[in-house]
């Protein structure tokens, strides 16, 4: 009898053991997030060259009038997201994308009038609503240009070996 117990013991506990080892295995694969939808890079910059943003802007003079924004979406494929352009805290332009693949690089841009000068913010948004980035510019009154720099004067006494046009020349 008592060997029949130790049987039985082992028989539940070996069972027990590879039913616990299998539901393990369940969670893990039920626990496993998918990956999460995020904006990888998001940066102002003035050019866009192979679908890549040529450098970061954060302030920009009001001698330049177009700025790009460009971001890089991850885990979005399916979806629409749109870059909404403000000034001042006043939208002024929804730009839409449709997102095709896990990886997706989208840029716009804004034609800029040379007395928007202030804060402008780009914010990333999802067709739910959902802010995903937003990234901010200053836009600014260009320096004046330095006076132009006068003319050399002529020395005392030099004479020009060209005729200036309309004089005449005499033996």
């Amino acid at each position: 009898m008592r060997r029949l117990t130790q049987i039985l013991v082992l028989t539940i506990l070996w069972s027990g053991g590879l039913s616990l080892g299998a539901r393990a295995e369940d969670e893990a694969v039920v626990s496993d997030p998918a990956p999460s939808a995020e904006v990888a890079r998001a940066q102002f910059t003035l050019a866009v060259v192979e679908r890549e943003p040529a450098e970061a802007i954060q302030q920009l003079s009001n001698d330049h009038r177009q700025i790009y924004f460009w971001t890089e979406l991850r885990n979005l494929a399916g979806t629409q997201v749109l870059h909404r352009w403000e000034w001042n805290g006043q939208v002024l332009a929804e730009v839409p994308f449709e997102v095709a693949g896990p990886r997706w690089r989208v840029f716009s841009s804004k034609q800029l009038e040379t007395n928007w000068l202030g804060e402008w913010t780009v914010s990333v948004v999802t067709n739910t609503g959902e802010v995903l980035a937003q990234e901010s510019f200053s836009y600014t009154a260009a320096e004046p240009a330095p006076p132009a720099a006068p003319a050399p004067a002529a020395s005392p006494g030099a004479r020009s070996e060209r005729p200036e046009a309309g004089s005449a020349t005499g033996p």
